[in-house]
C-alpha cells in the first residue's frame, strides 16, 4: 500500500510479500489455531461487554478505560500494529464518528517483521491518510503507544527512522483544520487491537482488507450502545 513522503496525498510502498506453506500438518495447525483464536475472540467479547455495562471498572485498584465517543464535528481514529515473529506485522486502523459509528477501517498485513514502535507510527499514518482522503477535517487520534504519542508532541529532532515517520505524520496532521493526537490504554483500544489481530488472516487472503469481521463489529455495536 502506499503511503506519504513529503505530499500528504501521496502513498509510501511497501515491499509485500505473502508467506506459502500449504503441507497438511500446516493446514491441521491453522485449523487448530484458528478455533483457538476464535474462543479467544469470544472470551475478549464478553470481557469487554461487561467492561462498557459497567462504564469502567476497578481491577487491582487500578481503573480501565473504555473508547469515549468523539465531541460533536469531531471524528476519531484508532490505530494498532501486532508483530507476529517469524510471519511479519499486521496492521489495525478505523475511522468512527459521533455516534461511534464506523465510517471506514482496515486492515493490513506486512510480510515485514517491523519493529514495533515504528509499526506503530506507520498504522497511525495509514489512519491519517485514509481520513485524509475521505475528506475529513477534524481528527482525534488515539493510540496505546505511549512512545509515538510522546513522539508526536515532541518538538526534539529525530533524525531516526521512525523519527522521519513521526515527521510524516506531522505533516499529514497539518493538512487537517483540526488535529489532537490522544495517548489511551489497550482497554480503550479494543477495536483497533482486534483489527490488527484480524490482519494475521489476510495472509492468504490477500494483503489489505476494508471489511469488519463479526466479533469486532460486535464490539463496535456495544461500544455505541454504551
Amino acid at each position: 500500500m502506499a503511503m506519504a513522503t513529503s505530499d500528504p496525498t501521496q502513498v509510501l510502498e511497501f515491499s509485500l510479500e505473502t508467506p506459502s506453506g500449504n503441507s497438511a500438518n500446516e493446514d491441521s495447525t491453522e485449523e487448530k489455531g484458528s478455533g483457538h483464536q476464535t474462543l479467544l475472540q469470544q472470551k475478549r467479547l464478553q470481557e469487554h461487554s461487561k467492561a462498557l455495562e459497567r462504564g469502567i471498572f476497578r481491577q487491582t485498584s487500578r481503573t480501565i478505560e473504555v473508547w469515549s465517543k468523539p465531541e460533536e464535528s469531531w471524528t476519531k481514529i484508532n490505530t494498532d500494529a501486532s508483530i507476529m515473529w517469524g510471519q511479519g506485522t499486521s496492521l489495525g486502523a478505523i475511522i468512527r464518528d459521533r455516534e461511534g459509528k464506523r465510517l471506514n477501517s482496515v486492515t493490513m498485513f506486512l510480510s515485514q517483521e517491523i519493529e514495533v514502535d515504528v509499526a506503530e507510527a506507520l498504522v497511525c499514518k495509514v489512519g491519517l491518510l485514509l481520513a485524509h482522503s475521505m475528506g475529513i477535517q477534524k481528527i482525534i487520534l488515539e493510540t496505546d503507544s505511549a512512545i509515538i504519542f510522546n513522539k508526536m508532541k515532541s518538538t526534539k529532532p529525530d533524525f531516526s527512522y521512525l523519527g522521519r515517520i513521526v515527521e510524516e505524520i506531522k505533516l499529514l496532521s497539518s493538512s487537517f483544520c483540526s488535529f489532537i493526537p490522544s495517548y489511551v490504554r489497550r482497554s480503550a483500544n479494543s477495536v483497533a487491537h482486534h483489527l490488527a489481530h484480524f490482519a494475521f488472516s489476510l495472509i492468504d487472503q490477500g494483503l489489505e482488507n476494508s471489511s469488519v469481521p463479526e466479533h469486532v463489529s460486535d464490539i463496535i455495536a456495544l461500544e455505541v450502545s454504551s
